[in-house]
C-alpha cells in the first residue's frame, strides 16, 4: 500500500485494517497524526517540553533568523578583534605583507566556518564538506605560521620575557578568545552542537579569531613561536570540546 491510499483509509477511519496499520506503523511520516489507540503516538509531548524548556536571553537568541544569528556572530568576532587593537595592539612596527596575506586567509576561513556552524538544522548537511572545512580550519593558523618570511622581518622573544614564557601566554590568550567565541557559537546554537563536528567547526572557527587576535597583539614573528602560541589554540579548543560533547551523548544515552 502506497502512503496516498494509507492517508485516504487512515482519514476514513480504516486504521484496523490490516494493510492500513501495517503501513501506519512502518511509515513514521504517516502515522502523524493517526488516532488509533494501537499504533504509538507522535512525542509531541517531547517536543513541547524542550521547548517550554527554552526562556531566557539564551532563548531569544536562538530564535533568531539565521542571517540575525550569523550578523551577532560576526559582530562578537569583530568586538574581540576591535579589543585587541585597542588595548594589546602590538608595538607600532609595519606588519610584513606575508602576515596581512595570513590574516585575510584568516578572515575569510573564520566567516566561513562561522557560517557553517550556523546553518538552520533544516539545511542539507554533508558530512564530507564539514570534515574538510574543519580540518582546514584546524591546519590553516599553523600553516601560515610556515609561511616564509625573510629573516629581516623576524623577530625573537621580547626583551626579559624568556620564549618558552611568551609562547605559553600567547597560546593563553589564544585559547581564551577562541573559547569566548565557541561559547557564544554555542548560545546561537539550535542543537546542532550536540554533534562533535559541529563542536569542532565552532572551536576551529574560535581558533582563527584567536589566531588573528594575537597577530594584532604579539609582534613576535619566530616560526616555532607562530606555530605553538598562536596556530594551536584551535586544535586544542577542538579536541577539549568535542571530546566534553561526545562525553555528554554517551552520558545521556
Amino acid at each position: 500500500m502506497d502512503c496516498l491510499s494509507a492517508l485516504e483509509a487512515r482519514n476514513a477511519g480504516r486504521t484496523t485494517e490490516p494493510a492500513v496499520a501495517a503501513h501506519l506503523a512502518a511509515c513514521p511520516l504517516c502515522r502523524v497524526g493517526s488516532r488509533s489507540p494501537d499504533l504509538p503516538a507522535p512525542p509531541f509531548e517531547a517536543v513541547e517540553q524542550s521547548v517550554a524548556s527554552e526562556r531566557g536571553i539564551r532563548a531569544g537568541l536562538r530564535g533568531l533568523p539565521t542571517r540575525a544569528r550569523l550578523g551577532l556572530a560576526l559582530g562578537v568576532v569583530a568586538a574581540l578583534l576591535l579589543a585587541t587593537f585597542t588595548f594589546a595592539r602590538r608595538a607600532e612596527r609595519p606588519l610584513p605583507g606575508v602576515q596581512l596575506l595570513g590574516g585575510l586567509l584568516l578572515t575569510v576561513g573564520a566567516g566561513v566556518l562561522l557560517r557553517e556552524n550556523l546553518l538552520p538544522l533544516q539545511a542539507p548537511r554533508r558530512p564530507g564538506r564539514q570534515q574538510l572545512l574543519v580540518a582546514l580550519g584546524l591546519a590553516l593558523p599553523g600553516a601560515i605560521a610556515l609561511l616564509p618570511l625573510p629573516e629581516a622581518l623576524r623577530q625573537g622573544a621580547l626583551p626579559g620575557v624568556a620564549p618558552s614564557a611568551a609562547t605559553r601566554a600567547c597560546l593563553i590568550m589564544g585559547c581564551l578568545v577562541a573559547g569566548l567565541v565557541a561559547l557564544f557559537l554555542r548560545a546561537l546554537d539550535r542543537g546542532a552542537h550536540r554533534s562533535a563536528w559541529a563542536a569542532v567547526t565552532a572551536a576551529a572557527a574560535g581558533g582563527m579569531v584567536g589566531a588573528l587576535a594575537l597577530d594584532l597583539h604579539c609582534p613576535i614573528t619566530t616560526v616555532d613561536h607562530l606555530l605553538v602560541g598562536h596556530g594551536s589554540a584551535g586544535l586544542a579548543l577542538g579536541l577539549v570540546y568535542g571530546a566534553v560533547v561526545v562525553a555528554l551523548r554517551r552520558r545521556a544515552a
